[in-house]
């Protein structure tokens, strides 16, 4: 979400608007800056215990008062709440809330939670319901988050896709026999499916992994299994890299996989694509919607993943830098898209 928000609030600040961001403070950052045309304003919150949804808590409780002294400064015309995050925000001005998930339905997916992750759900899925019920606007980042807003609590919203980021372009690299994911590595982004891909593909690929380890035992799981399917020596795992070195892994790769169990869009496919790689994408991923408007955007049904990246290495339809094929919408026109949607309530 904090992807989204940055990418966001520069595309509107391109587009002339004066953004202010609530967010909260960060180690070696001053508590006021601007970057790229966008004030930033970081809050002080809670670190009780290292605990996330104490600082979480602490940030939206907090907001509420920094948001107000800031009106009385700036006089804004509008509020926008990424998720829950501004709920506790009254200004007496159109409040807009974009959806880049929904808590509802996380809490729904057949995975392990400990009692208390359950409880920190609950309670997030308690304020997202009070801020979709104050929003007189509500965006959501695809139809599937759309028809499930409207269905769990009637009420519509507006539907922009994400763009990505300028910096996602082609580079001039020789592909690998390389398969690659941008992820958290969870059980969520389908990454225990890892083995059983590998497996089932010519020996030849290998898969690489980008991005941090929330689930330290899946990943611990995942190698074992590796290990002793004697398939190790093909996963390869980055922790992170700046994102400007993003493009060239897309760029090299032969195809990019993001077999989620469930997401709300997608952004990493979508920059991949953007890159001139084929994405090949489950079809509980938002941004398998857009399939029939992008030919190297391959939606599949999670079981059929495996049999899915033979064909499309079998049949040669590995995208080859091919300029028509990539994905061009950017952050300023989201910003365009969803600014016809402000002036509506404003």
């Amino acid at each position: 979400m904090a992807y989204h928000s940055k990418n966001l609030a520069e595309g509107l600040s391109q587009l002339g608007h004066e953004i202010h961001v609530l967010t909260s403070s960060h180690p070696n950052t001053n508590n006021r800056y601007s970057r790229n045309g966008v004030q930033i304003h970081r809050i002080k919150t809670s670190k009780f215990g290292g605990i996330d949804a104490v600082k979480k808590f602490s940030f939206l409780i907090k907001a509420k008062k920094k948001a107000k002294n800031l009106d009385n400064k700036y006089d804004f015309d509008l509020i926008h709440s990424h998720g829950n995050s501004g709920v506790f925000v009254s200004l007496n001005k159109p409040f807009v809330m974009k959806c880049h998930s929904l808590w509802a339905d996380e809490i729904e997916l057949p995975f392990k939670k400990s009692w208390l992750k359950k409880q920190y759900m609950k309670i997030d899925s308690y304020l997202e319901k009070k801020a979709i019920k104050k929003a007189d606007l509500i965006v959501s980042v695809s139809k599937k988050i759309a028809n499930s807003i409207k269905k769990r609590y009637n009420k519509e919203s507006k539907v922009v896709y994400n763009g990505v980021p300028d910096i996602m372009e082609p580079k001039d690299v020789d592909k690998e026999n390389q398969i690659l994911n941008v992820s958290a590595f969870s059980k969520r982004k389908g990454c225990h499916l890892f083995p059983n891909i590998l497996e089932e593909i010519d020996e030849k690929y290998s898969l690489l992994h980008i991005g941090p380890i929330p689930e330290k035992k899946l990943f611990k799981k995942v190698l074992k299994k590796l290990k002793e399917k004697k398939m190790r020596d093909r996963f390869n795992h980055i922790d992170f890299i700046s994102q400007e070195k993003l493009p060239r892994h897309y760029s090299q790769s032969k195809i990019y996989i993001h077999p989620s169990l469930y997401e709300a869009f997608g952004n990493t496919p979508m920059e991949a694509i953007a890159c001139g790689t084929t994405s090949l994408v489950s079809n509980q991923c938002g941004c398998s919607e857009l399939s029939n408007k992008i030919r190297n955007l391959v939606p599949t049904n999670i079981n059929r993943f495996s049999s899915k990246i033979r064909y499309i290495l079998k049949n040669k339809l590995v995208n080859k830098q091919n300029q028509e094929n990539t994905f061009k919408k950017d952050w300023k026109q989201v910003g365009l898209e969803s600014q016809k949607f402000f002036k509506k309530i404003i």
